[in-house]
């Protein structure tokens, strides 16, 4: 099934969707003039398409843990059926530019994670994040660490649908560039990949939006994007 037309000229709004087709780690359900579904890595729906659509997409879907909707209405439509989710607007961010520039940051260096940072990066990630993310991520390749000599003082990765995230940086180690650092990199590594580099803000966090910009990052004005999950304990 193509890649609907609707999708590829929006890769601003849609490059969420856009990148786990190009990658091979999405699957196309539904595709037409107006409307798309696609399930990426097995465990997460993405739907674009109107409100009604949308709710028919993702009742298909049987139960995802995560699924992701494209529109404010259309969130707002699905989390009246089902308001036993948790849900997360977020704004996306797409770099466009063929190149970046990676900042330097005097006594940092940048290496991959390994098995040994796993407990340490759970720790720091799971007080904002779920954890679980952390070991396969890293199993995969996927996760950059800025070293200040032996201590890990921040570290990136990229999410199983492809989006750059799981940014932090330790206390001790803010306000000094590292965390421009590390998505720079990133950035830099996915464009080499010949990747069109994205990620996701959660809505209300300023310091990540201008982060966003600075890189050169293009973000939708609005937190257009709906994660929603199943909550702990929840069916």
């Amino acid at each position: 099934m193509a890649l609907p037309t609707f999708l590829a000229e929006n890769p601003l709004l849609y490059a969420d969707m856009i990148e786990p087709i190009r990658r091979g780690t999405g699957v196309l359900t539904h595709g037409d003039a107006s409307a798309a579904a696609i399930r990426v890595c097995g465990c997460i729906g993405m739907v674009a398409a109107d409100a009604a659509h949308t709710v028919a997409f993702l009742e298909e879907m049987g139960g995802l843990p995560l699924l992701t909707v494209h529109g404010r209405v259309q969130a707002e439509a699905w989390a009246r059926l089902h308001p036993e989710m948790g849900r997360m607007p977020c704004h996306q961010a797409v770099y466009f530019h063929r190149a970046i520039t990676v900042p330097k940051v005097t006594g940092i260096t940048l290496r991959p994670l390994t098995a040994a940072n796993v407990s340490w990066v759970e720790a720091m990630y799971g007080r904002y994040h779920d954890p679980e993310e952390i070991a396969p991520a890293i199993a995969r390749g996927e996760m950059l660490g800025a070293f200040a000599g032996d201590m890990l003082a921040g570290f990136v990765g990229m999410h199983e649908e492809g989006g750059i995230g799981m940014l932090q940086v330790a206390e001790d180690f803010r306000r000094r560039g590292i965390g421009a650092m590390l998505e720079a990199e990133m950035v830099r590594r996915e464009l080499a990949r010949g990747h069109l580099p994205f990620c996701q803000i959660t809505e209300g966090n300023g310091a990540s939006l201008a982060l966003q910009r600075a890189l050169g990052m293009t973000v939708t004005e609005t937190a257009c994007v709906t994660w929603f999950f199943r909550e702990e304990g929840g069916e």
